[in-house]
């Protein structure tokens, strides 16, 4: 059984890619490089499923991000235990830096549009953050290299493609079997499309205070 251990050393910082804006050039969002509008090569990408008025596909926009961002906070920070910071306080989204080079899967609500610029907008109500090793890799990382040391276990299998997902949540009346469904079906098509071999990743579990 392979075993991963915690790393010991503070994270580097994340280079980030040359589409990107320096921090503190994106007043909604301070601190948080992102790109400006749609993101690079995901204008049209396609929903990669549907169930009834509900379905999942790839975040376009910076906008769905932020959203993505704000559904996160929502249920970590409101619903969940998580403490904010000053920023995350301020700002009402859950972000880091990983959010400028992951790809957001997002599951939509067709029937819940809400107004927006260029019209109306389906809400999101599910996501999961996908980050590829060959893209951590040009960006000094996975988000779980700030918690675990994953260089002995990707030294041991050189010709596997390991992918990161995390920060998966979905909104309280949505938590249903069709939604979890929907948003795992996005991500298998993501994952055959990539030809990914190994996901890994972080999870947040409520503890229990023994007094």
């Amino acid at each position: 059984m392979s075993t991963v251990t915690p790393s010991r050393s503070a994270p580097r910082p994340l280079r980030l890619p040359a589409w990107t804006l320096p921090a503190g050039e994106m007043p909604w969002l301070p601190g948080i490089p992102m790109p400006i509008g749609p993101l690079p090569g995901r204008k049209e990408t396609p929903a990669l499923g549907r169930i009834g008025t509900l379905e999942t596909r790839l975040a376009r926009t910076v906008g769905e991000v932020a959203k993505a961002q704000n559904l996160r906070y929502r249920i970590f920070y409101e619903e969940m235990s998580a403490i904010a910071d000053a920023m995350t306080l301020f700002t009402r989204r859950d972000a880091d830096a990983f959010d400028a080079i992951c790809d957001h899967m997002l599951v939509l609500d067709t029937a819940e549009a809400r107004p927006g610029l260029g019209g109306r907008k389906p809400a999101i109500v599910g996501t999961y953050r996908l980050l590829r090793q060959s893209v951590a890799e040009r960006h000094d990382g996975f988000y779980s290299a700030s918690e675990y040391d994953l260089a002995p276990l990707m030294a041991r299998h050189p010709g596997v493609r390991f992918m990161e997902l995390g920060r998966s949540c979905v909104l309280k009346p949505y938590r249903s079997k069709r939604t979890v469904e929907l948003l795992w079906a996005g991500v298998w098509r993501y994952i055959l499309d990539h030809d990914m071999d190994v996901l890994i990743g972080c999870a947040s579990l409520e503890g229990t205070d023994p007094a």
